[in-house]
């Protein structure tokens, strides 16, 4: 009978990133509740696309309003999940062809702090793209690992060819 002790090199666990769901959720209603009435409609949602193509996993009342304990709850299930990173992979097109050599980045909503970092990735010849954290931005114990946060994102889209229209980058829809 023998027991052997020692130590593992697999890295340790990847923790969900540390959001302050009462902060950042009002922050998110100062950035885009121009209405002051406290929530965000369909028409300040425009401004922060992440959230609107979600609305449904914000949304829980189904009222067709998100406000501040929506948000906060929301961050509250990212954070219970106790996922660290997640692959974010995704294909596009352009005229319905495969936009190859584009460059996608997700940029974070500025509203969840600096635990929530860009991502990027270039678009193969199928228009497939993998969006990860730079290296050079993860945590000692993600060393090696590939993925995203997850959160909220605008998603801008370039490319060293062609002219991308504004609604895909600069003014992004997506």
């Amino acid at each position: 009978f023998a027991i052997v002790v020692g130590c593992s090199n697999a890295p340790s666990r990847v923790s969900a990133p540390s959001i302050s769901a009462g902060s950042a959720s009002a922050a998110a209603i100062t950035k885009y509740d121009k209405n002051a009435d406290g929530t965000l409609d369909d028409t300040e949602l425009k401004a922060c696309p992440g959230i609107l193509r979600a609305k449904s996993r914000f949304d829980k009342d189904g009222d067709g309003k998100i406000s501040a304990d929506d948000i906060s709850k929301r961050i509250g299930e990212w954070q219970a999940s106790k996922i660290g990173l997640t692959a974010y992979s995704l294909q596009f097109t352009l005229d319905g062809q495969p936009l190859n050599g584009a460059t996608v980045t997700f940029v974070p909503e500025d509203w969840l702090g600096a635990a929530v970092q860009k991502g990027t990735g270039t678009t193969d010849a199928t228009g497939r793209v993998n969006v990860a954290i730079a290296p050079t931005d993860l945590q000692s114990n993600e060393t090696g690992l590939s993925g995203m946060r997850l959160g909220v994102y605008k998603i801008e889209v370039t490319h060293p060819m062609m002219q991308i229209p504004a609604k895909f980058n600069t003014a992004t829809e997506i």
